[in-house]
């Protein structure tokens, strides 16, 4: 009876299945548990290579390769603002509008000339007013008009900004008490010069389109006691010119030699176009995964300033792409000796994946701009060159 009851015992335990301590080389942690491989770092996770937007899942290697510094081919200093169409209908008012599509940037601005004005010897200007004659489709009640004064050949004071709202109708829209700001303003023997300019630009929501009919200048002013005024005025002649600042010499940033680009005499907030570099000619391995980018800006500034980073980003196909890895936040000014500034890393992607086609692009490259930050004082930006690497796995 005792050896019954032993054998049902056993043969209940087998039943149940109730394993055996396990000895031997599969004893412990099995290879594909917890700790294996492809856990968390999946070759195929997160860096995809068909420019999806999957890339904060970590590196896809343990030790990336570096390819680079390389240095571009191609520098230029590129226009950011929305251009206008047909800007010569600005300078009659006959409803045959000037148009204009704005973007991140706003307006290129319209540097309007040939007003002719006549204000008597030893009279002091006041004041200005411009006005505008314009509409939008799509009544953009934020926006802002840039106005500042100066020649055909370039600024002299600093831009003024007054809020403006155009509805859907066209009408008149007044920016009143003008001519006075930051560094320069507008006096009569400027206004009496042949070549005396008025830039005028918009800033507001992207995708914004502007409609203007017409512009013109009015200016005050005073003759001993007596107030009086000239105009309103139309121009004659329009060209478009940036609101941003061009870098000149770009050339000069192909290499690391200690002469620069550079944008001369920035001042109250003024910032600079795009600095595009390109033709890096990167040549890589076919089956490797972009690990991460790094972008080395030689940079300085003439005096110490407040000249800082406003944008960085990528370009692909010759376009910014992703996220800006400017220091805006740090608030870092660019020193006035030359300094090698690194952004992004070998796990940093810039908010997107790359493929290595897109690397070895000619118009893969970088996009850089810059501000200055103050109200008084001006300051010169200068980048001595741009140098990439680029990280890839395995």
């Amino acid at each position: 009876m005792r050896n019954w009851i032993v054998w049902m015992c056993v043969s209940l335990c087998v039943a149940c299945g109730t394993p055996a301590t396990p000895t031997g080389p599969d004893a412990g942690s099995p290879p594909d548990a917890g700790t294996q491989m492809d856990a968390g770092m999946d070759p195929d996770a997160g860096d995809t290579t068909d420019g999806g937007d999957t890339t904060d899942a970590g590196l896809p290697c343990s030790a990336p390769t570096a390819h680079g510094p390389r240095y571009p081919g191609t520098v230029r200093s590129a226009a950011v603002e929305g251009p206008w169409e047909e800007e010569t209908r600005i300078l009659a008012a006959d409803g045959s509008p000037a148009r204009v599509e704005l973007n991140s940037d706003g307006t290129s601005a319209l540097r309007l000339s040939g007003f002719g004005f006549a204000i008597p010897a030893g009279s002091t200007v006041t004041s200005a007013t411009v006005r505008i004659t314009g509409r939008t489709p799509n009544a953009a009640t934020s926006l802002r008009a840039m106005v500042r004064f100066g020649r055909s050949t370039g600024p002299v004071t600093s831009f003024m900004p007054t809020d403006v709202a155009f509805t859907s109708t066209q009408a008149v829209h007044e920016l009143s008490g003008l001519g006075h700001s930051g560094a320069g303003s507008l006096t009569r023997n400027l206004a009496m010069l042949s070549d005396f300019a008025m830039d005028v630009g918009l800033q507001g929501p992207v995708a914004t389109v502007l409609e203007a009919d017409h512009v013109t200048l009015e200016i005050f002013y005073k003759e001993g006691a007596t107030a009086k005024t000239t105009g309103p005025v139309s121009p004659t002649v329009v060209m478009q010119v940036g609101l941003a600042r061009d870098w000149r010499n770009t050339d000069s940033a192909l290499t690391v030699d200690g002469d620069p680009a550079y944008v001369q005499g920035m001042f109250d907030h003024e910032t600079t176009s795009r600095l595009e570099s390109s033709g890096y000619g990167f040549e890589l391995p076919d089956d490797a995964v972009v690990a991460g980018i790094r972008v080395d800006v030689t940079r300085s500034s003439y005096s110490n300033g407040d000249v800082r980073d406003l944008d960085l980003r990528l370009l692909k196909d010759g376009a910014p792409i992703g996220e800006s890895r400017a220091l805006v936040e740090e608030g870092t000014s660019w020193a006035a000796d030359y300094m090698t500034v690194s952004y992004g890393s070998e796990e940093d992607l810039w908010g997107r994946a790359w493929t290595i086609a897109d690397l070895e692009a000619p118009g893969f490259g970088t996009g850089l701009r810059a501000q200055y930050a103050m109200s008084a004082g001006s300051d010169w930006a200068r980048v001595d060159a741009i140098g990439i690497t680029v990280f890839t796995c395995p």
